[in-house]
């Protein structure tokens, strides 16, 4: 089985600009801190919303596949998925990428 996520926002990458000499080092660190409980928040979020019912309705873990940069990425995934598939026929596949890009995993995969 095949499911594709789709995520409301795309994961925050946190990267602060460039140095500013009149920011404070301990503004940094903070925003350095901000940014990295805002993925923690997000991922932890995805986790409870998609994997968790996957995995309380099939109990199973499911496979996750995770790309968000671009098309050529999941292209690139799908011969280990289709390995994956040949030797765990009953396995449940997630891809969680960018909403631009949720039909490719779909179209080119050998779905049921």
């Amino acid at each position: 089985m095949l499911y594709v996520s789709r995520p409301n926002q795309k994961l925050e990458t946190g990267y602060l600009k460039p140095h500013n000499p009149q920011v404070s080092v301990t503004a940094q660190k903070e925003n350095r801190l901000i940014a990295l409980l805002r993925r923690h928040a997000q991922a932890f979020s995805y986790a409870l919303c998609e994997i968790l019912p996957v995995m309380l309705r099939t109990g199973r873990r499911p496979v996750i596949f995770s790309r968000f940069i671009g098309m050529g990425d999941i292209i690139c995934t799908l011969p280990a998925v289709k390995l994956l598939r040949e030797r765990h026929p009953g396995a449940f596949f997630i891809y969680n990428c960018h909403r631009d890009f949720v039909d490719v995993p779909r179209l080119l995969t050998m779905t049921k």
